[in-house]
């Protein structure tokens, strides 16, 4: 269970990094004690969401209004017909037939959004988006927007300017996270430099690579995890394990410089999530109708 990016919060904030059983990573954003965001990640299964693939369709399901793709993995990914961008259908109002625009064995550039299981393929769209800091970029839009949960009108605006002052390419959009809120522009026109250089070379890689093909691999879990929730709000990252606090800290020299004394190694005697209670905490989510605050 994880929120997709995080929500405003109030300053007294602690990311937790449970690295300590060699097998699995656990992450938790703490507010004034309570469990705002959670994410776990074992090594024994390779992390796929948010990955690109460029794929071919292998088979069409008119009934289900579905194509299934082959992306490489163990199973065929399933690709609804809501999640087909319009340029596969012209624009058209008209896309109820799926077996009309899509064809077998057509290659076709997905992203992947649900995890496969033991029982079903993994989930794909043809809506592509590809985070930075600040930043999401995504093709296939000529629209930029600012994240609802920065509310103050001022800002939004401010945003909203600065990505409309961008240079962008054809046909691709912007999204101002939440973490942009009162980021100065010279750091917001870095992230979509990046992005931009990033979008151009997974075009080149997607257009001479040999079907099914990995074309962009989203980042591991405690850098995805710092680069969707770290703020000023945050005042302390605590980790149990050397090796991560110190590429921790190599990785926030980078994006957030300002942060890297934040960063604690914890020695306590009681594992991490214990001493502070997480291990309640998550069990209480699982087994109730208790929800987490999400963001966007």
């Amino acid at each position: 269970m994880k929120t997709d990016e995080r929500s405003r919060l109030d300053g007294n904030c602690r990311i937790i990094i449970n690295m300590e059983a060699p097998e699995e990573c656990r992450i938790a954003l703490l507010e004034n004690g309570r469990l705002e965001a959670f994410d776990i990640e074992t090594f024994s299964h390779t992390q796929t969401r948010g990955n690109l693939y460029k794929g071919r369709i292998v088979r069409i399901e008119p009934s289900l209004r579905a194509a299934f793709v082959d992306i490489g993995l163990s199973r065929n990914a399933y690709l609804p017909l809501d999640d087909i961008h319009p340029e596969y259908y012209g624009y058209s109002e008209d896309r109820k037939r799926i077996h009309e625009f899509l064809k077998k064995d057509q290659d076709i550039l997905v992203q992947i959004v649900k995890e496969e299981t033991h029982l079903k393929g993994s989930a794909v769209t043809t809506y592509l988006s590809i985070p930075a800091r600040y930043l999401v970029l995504m093709p296939g839009t000529a629209q930029v927007g600012v994240s609802r949960k920065i509310e103050d009108e001022e800002e939004r605006q401010r945003l909203k300017q600065i990505l409309r002052s961008c240079k962008l390419p054809e046909g691709v959009g912007l999204i101002a996270r939440t973490v942009a809120e009162g980021v100065p522009k010279v750091e917001i026109r870095k992230d979509l430099r990046y992005l931009v250089r990033l979008w151009s070379n997974l075009r080149k890689k997607a257009q001479s690579a040999q079907v099914p093909a990995l074309i962009y691999r989203d980042r591991d879990l405690v850098t995805r995890f710092l680069r969707d929730y770290l703020t000023s709000d945050v005042r302390e990252i605590l980790v149990d394990r050397q090796e991560v606090y110190d590429n921790i800290k190599a990785f926030l020299r980078i994006i957030a410089p300002r942060q890297v004394a934040t960063v604690r190694l914890y020695q306590g005697d009681v594992p991490i999530f214990s001493h502070f209670d997480l291990e309640a905490k998550i069990d209480q989510v699982y087994q109730s109708t208790v929800s987490l605050r999400s963001g966007g």
